[in-house]
């Protein structure tokens, strides 16, 4: 008689169709109501369930490829350790690595769940899923390694991603993300490899540490207003084309290597209040040529422009930059000028290697000589390449180990230069030609030392040493018309004087 009644209350709470089962449950009951777990490929619960009845299909029910739980609830647990130790979890949670079952395809989660504990499906063999509009957190690694899952769509309810939830996802093509989430977490999309389409919402401020790192057929992405941070590797050997950047007015940052190996790049706007290009932030990126930097940007970081396809001589000129860092500007095989602004003070090691179309540089602008890391220069050659420098600094540049190797010039065209034919008086100091005597007077400060220069920056005379007001120097052994003079008085001021000789 104990027999018949236990069948008949199956039957009650059951009904088998093949292979396919559907039960009402209590929570912590489901092992009791599944008589055959390996055999069970399709399995719909209504009821409650908790970790009990998570682990009970996890871990015995390995034929399942189909669950619907679309109208069951999940029902908190306190008590004795589970089988995988667990001794809480709370209500309408999936529980942490409830599914990860790799013959589960399809699964359809409560309608009522709020959110999706760590790992919960991580690894499973899901095609598809229906995130309910109920679901406000998605945690750490919770889909990640799901091989078969090919789209997803993140609810407009969500305002919290963990952790690479969806990483290595080797078959997802398409991601919308229609929540609120201020932070697209670290490598959220990592390895994603067949990820070719991705919607981010207007309320992401910074995309994490190796969020879409080796996503290899990624195009194209369309970045939100409110972005103030790309983290480091964030779009690292991703198959971008562009990155138009120019609307995200609060962006300062973009990480290092953030844009890495990007083969297919071809085109970046910068947002305009950029500050900080971290180290080998655009790496490699062979097609990639360059405009005017953003005028906050003060530091070009170690590896961040190498190998990029180099920009054209106004790529510095406007910009505050005060260092170059090692290798950063690096293999520019195509570049043939550049333009140093004022600011630079330092130009780290290598920094630009191999510039072997490399003709001219201006230098014109500089206040002292920027110091030199080593091998700056290695692979240009040096002897062929103009180097146009202030006329006062001409000596210093010709002193200095790896300036010297250029062909120097003193610039003549400069504002501080007074040009005459034949005499100058500039505030209290004179210079004139005597016949072929070149003769330099000041009226108060004495003249501390007086060089002489042709148009080309090419010195003509040793320096004149003489603590006095009044200095002459023979010009008649020199075949040059026009002269440049350059004046050092006692006090440590200075001045250049243009001069066409009778």
């Amino acid at each position: 008689m104990r027999t018949i009644f236990s069948a008949i209350s199956l039957l009650l709470s059951a009904s088998f169709c093949a292979n396919a089962l559907t039960v009402s449950t209590t929570a912590g009951d489901l092992k009791s109501q599944v008589p055959a777990p390996a055999d069970v490929t399709t399995l719909t619960v209504t009821g409650e369930v908790n970790v009990l009845d998570f682990e009970f299909i996890s871990s015995e029910m390995t034929a399942l490829t189909s669950l619907n739980l679309a109208d069951a609830s999940v029902a908190a647990y306190e008590g004795a350790a589970t089988a995988t130790g667990r001794t809480s979890t709370p209500a309408n949670t999936l529980p942490e690595c409830a599914l990860m079952l790799r013959s589960l395809s399809a699964v359809v989660l409560p309608a009522n769940l709020t959110a999706i504990a760590d790992g919960a499906l991580g690894g499973s063999g899901i095609t598809s899923v229906t995130i309910p509009q109920s679901v406000t957190t998605i945690g750490a690694g919770s889909f990640g390694n799901c091989q078969s899952l090919k789209s997803v769509v993140v609810p407009s309810s969500v305002n919290e991603i963990g952790t690479g939830a969806f990483r290595d996802c080797k078959s997802l093509t398409s991601a919308v993300i229609s929540g609120r989430p201020a932070l697209l977490p670290t490598g959220v999309f990592m390895g994603c490899t067949e990820l070719s389409e991705v919607s981010l919402p207007a309320s992401v401020k910074e995309i994490g540490d190796d969020a879409f790192n080796g996503c290899v057929s990624l195009a194209a992405v369309e970045f939100p207003e409110s972005l103030e941070k790309i983290g480091n590797k964030a779009f690292m050997k991703t198959a971008l084309a562009s990155a138009n950047l120019s609307g995200c007015a609060s962006l300062t940052t973009i990480g290092n290597w953030a844009f890495a190996d990007c083969s297919a790049l071809s085109d970046v706007k910068f947002a305009p209040e950029v500050a900080t290009i971290g180290t080998g932030a655009f790496y490699n990126d062979a097609d990639l040529p360059l405009g005017e930097l953003p005028a906050n940007i003060t530091k070009i970081s170690d590896f961040s422009l190498r190998g990029t396809a180099g920009a054209d001589p106004s790529f510095l000129a406007a910009s505050q930059v005060d260092s170059i860092g090692a290798y950063a500007l690096a293999n520019w095989t195509a570049i043939h000028a550049l333009t140093i602004p004022a600011s630079v003070q330092h130009i780290g090691d290598g920094a630009m290697a191999n510039w072997t179309n490399l003709s001219e540089i201006s230098a014109a602008d500089v206040e002292s000589v920027p110091t030199l890391g080593e091998d700056v220069w290695r692979g240009v050659n040096q002897p062929s390449v103009q180097l146009t420098v202030p006329q006062s600094l001409v000596d210093e540049f010709m002193a200095t180990q790896q300036w010297k190797e250029f062909d120097i010039v003193g610039d003549t065209t400069s504002s501080d230069i007074t040009i005459a034919d034949a005499a100058v008086d500039a505030g209290g100091l004179t210079a004139r030609f005597e016949g072929m005597t070149l003769v330099v007077e000041s009226a108060s400060v004495p003249v501390a030392e007086v060089r002489v220069y042709d148009v080309q920056g090419r010195r003509f005379s040793m320096p004149v040493a003489a603590e006095s007001h009044r200095v002459s120097v023979d010009t008649s052994a020199w075949n040059t018309k026009v002269m440049i003079v350059n004046v050092l008085l006692g006090d440590g001021t200075a001045a250049a004087l243009k001069l066409s000789r009778p």
